[in-house]
């Protein structure tokens, strides 16, 4: 599919006038459909605008106008396609009243031989776009807190590992103290030996050389124990737990200087279930569960509402609409109520005609609906604003 650019600029001719580059288009074969894509450069003034383009045929008809996408972009259908010219403009409306359109252009297409196969394509309504494009943003929303809900099952599994390695640690360290406890045993034998062999004065000297060689062996190993894998750890419980202490880098924790594994500790987060431990840039930290649930996903939803934990709410329906509006005709209320009065736009069906439909009277629970002059029909509304 083939894009053509086209830029929109602001020109000053004895007032404001937007005009379209290239203003001509040329738009293939009579009849073809979504070969070509309009891409619009449009001026920052309608950052936040809901811009729509509109063609009107050679014949005079109008078909439904289309919505630019979020990348401001059209695909060409049949709208254009089903006469040979035409011509086109954009319009660029937003909630606080502003209203802008470029300079008609036009259109032309080529002629093709008739295949029969003209009939029209039904298009999607400007709210049918918009709809659309809400349910759409809504998606990615629930994607993004899927991804949130599996790294905190992730950042549990690591906590869980973590508190495997330090219940291993206690573990060597009770290995420490048993070991310091048989040289001390050890010990005492030697000093057993020493005694005996004062006894006997004929064997005194051999006896006393044999008791130095013990004692010397257990004095090694009184003061040495090689399991802890630390040069001259001492034996007793408290120095051994000390040792293994500076080893694993756990002494003055409170200003979070030392490591642990190559993993920073930071005493001062609360552990408890409201927090949840998680890795980032080898450093071990905290985040509130809160704080993964406030992530931009649907709180709830029903018939013709959808609340999202951001605080935005979105409502829409349809209304028979009899005569001019006033406070009474006729009285639409919203599925649920917002927190403040919404902004709302609605629509005319075709069986209205040109009647322009006009909203009133608006509260964050209900706001009334009716035509500029006296007639009946159907409108579609939609609604959007705060709940919280």
């Amino acid at each position: 599919m083939s894009e053509l650019n086209i830029k929109v600029r602001k020109s000053q001719d004895n007032g404001s006038t937007f005009r379209a580059t290239p203003d001509t288009l040329y738009m293939g074969g009579v009849g073809s459909a979504k070969v070509d894509t309009l891409h619009f450069e449009v001026q920052e003034e309608w950052a936040g605008c809901a811009i729509t383009l509109h063609v009107q045929r050679l014949s005079g008809a109008l078909p439904d106008p289309q919505m630019l996408d979020e990348n401001n972009c059209v695909v060409v259908d049949r709208r254009w396609t089903q006469e040979k010219q035409g011509s086109w403009m954009l319009l660029a409306v937003d909630e606080n009243g502003y209203i802008a359109m470029t300079k008609p252009g036009q259109y032309t297409c080529y002629e093709t031989i008739d295949t029969n196969s003209t009939t029209e394509t039904i298009t999607p309504s400007v709210y049918e776009q918009f709809v659309a494009l809400v349910e759409k943003w809504g998606q990615t929303a629930v994607d993004a807190a899927a991804k949130a809900k599996s790294s905190e099952e992730k950042a549990a599994g690591s906590a869980s590992a973590s508190a495997g390695s330090a219940a291993a640690a206690a573990r060597s360290e009770s290995a420490a103290a048993e070991s310091a406890t048989a040289a001390a045993g050890s010990a005492s034998a030697a000093e057993k030996s020493k005694t005996a062999a004062a006894t006997s004065e004929s064997n005194a000297a051999k006896h006393e050389e044999a008791a130095k060689k013990y004692s010397e062996e257990a004095g090694a190993k009184a003061g040495t124990d090689k399991t802890l894998s630390i040069e001259n750890a001492p034996a007793d419980a408290k120095a051994t737990g000390d040792a293994l202490a500076g080893k694993l880098g756990l002494h003055d924790m409170a200003d979070n200087a030392e490591k642990w594994s190559g993993y920073s500790i930071r005493q001062e987060h609360n552990t408890s279930d409201t927090w949840i431990p998680v890795f980032s840039d080898d450093n071990v930290d905290y985040v509130l569960k809160s704080e993964i649930a406030d992530l931009n996903g649907i709180a709830t939803s029903g018939s013709g509402y959808t609340r999202f934990t951001d605080g935005t709410q979105i409502c829409w329906g349809t209304a028979i609409v009899n005569g001019q509006v006033s406070e009474t005709n006729v009285k639409v209320s919203y599925p649920l109520a917002f927190a403040d009065t919404p902004s709302i736009v609605a629509g005319s069906n075709w069986n209205i005609g040109n009647t322009p439909v006009c909203i009133g009277w608006e509260n964050s629970t209900s706001f009334s609906i009716g035509l500029g002059q006296p007639g009946t029909g159907i409108s579609r509304w939609l609604a959007i604003g705060r709940w919280k």
